[in-house]
């Protein structure tokens, strides 16, 4: 029950986030560990903390997956449709995930990677589009998210247990409420939204992948308490990644023909 609730929501409060405080903190908001680290809690409890230490770490291999979903889909998004868009970007970051759990690397050599590739994605990130100006969304938006957010997790998750420790984390953390929330906003708004709620993902990752890391090591021997340092890990590289975020988004801005998108996106 936990494991479903949890995703249902946070994609309602990712969706109120997205709307009051624009797309990029929206982005922000998916990008923590909002899913994926009550799932190693809940993990821990039921099979013990080294199998959660476990699923940490394949939750850490699993962040390259959402960088390359973001990448993919900002860059395919110039020339697909939503629906082809995601379903490609989401193609593309199994491949990832698929190829960095081959290489089954010790935890902080797979922390330096996925911090790499944040960092590497978002100081090439490609031009946006414009942003359309801020409408009223339908009111079956948000249910139809969260149902379908809800179905993909359950599917997910019945099948994690079949799987072993590491896969069940790398699925945790799969760009399930991206794919959902991204063509929506991509449909609504336009390419440029859709890249800032991507953008804003990406720059929450390495936040996540600390936090995930320090689990991972410290949960065969710290247990419950692991938990400590990894939050207190997580809220320090937000903050001291926030100031550098603000100064690539100012030099990254591109001008828009209306004025009004401003209001779409105050913070993108």
């Amino acid at each position: 029950m936990v494991r479903l609730g949890l995703p249902a929501l946070t994609i309602l409060l990712a969706t109120a986030v997205q709307r009051r405080f624009g797309h990029r903190l929206g982005g922000r908001f998916v990008g923590l560990p909002l899913t994926s680290g009550p799932f190693l809690l809940v993990l821990a409890l039921a099979d013990g903390r080294r199998e959660a230490a476990l699923a940490a770490h394949g939750t850490l291999v699993g962040q390259l997956g959402v960088v390359a979903f973001c990448v993919a889909y900002a860059g395919l998004a110039r020339r697909s449709a939503p629906p082809r868009t995601a379903l490609g970007a989401a193609v593309l970051a199994a491949l990832a995930v698929d190829a960095a759990a081959l290489l089954a690397a010790p935890v902080w050599l797979s922390l330096a990677v996925v911090l790499a590739g944040a960092g590497v994605a978002l100081r090439f990130w490609p031009a946006a589009g414009e942003i359309a100006a801020d409408v009223l969304s339908p009111r079956w938006e948000a249910p139809v998210r969260v149902v379908a957010t809800v179905a993909v997790v359950g599917a997910l998750t019945t099948a994690a247990p079949l799987l072993g420790g590491r896969l069940a984390g790398v699925l945790a953390c799969l760009p399930v409420l991206l794919s959902i929330m991204t063509p929506t906003t991509h449909r609504r708004y336009g390419r440029g939204a859709a890249a800032s709620l991507l953008r804003g993902t990406v720059a929450s990752v390495p936040a996540t992948a600390v936090f995930v890391a320090v689990l991972a090591v410290a949960l065969p021997v710290g247990g419950a308490l692991a938990w400590l340092p990894a939050v207190g890990a997580l809220v320090v590289v937000n903050v001291l990644g926030e100031p550098r975020a603000r100064r690539a988004r100012h030099l990254g801005r591109v001008p828009v023909t209306a004025r009004r998108a401003r209001g779409a996106d105050r913070l993108a």
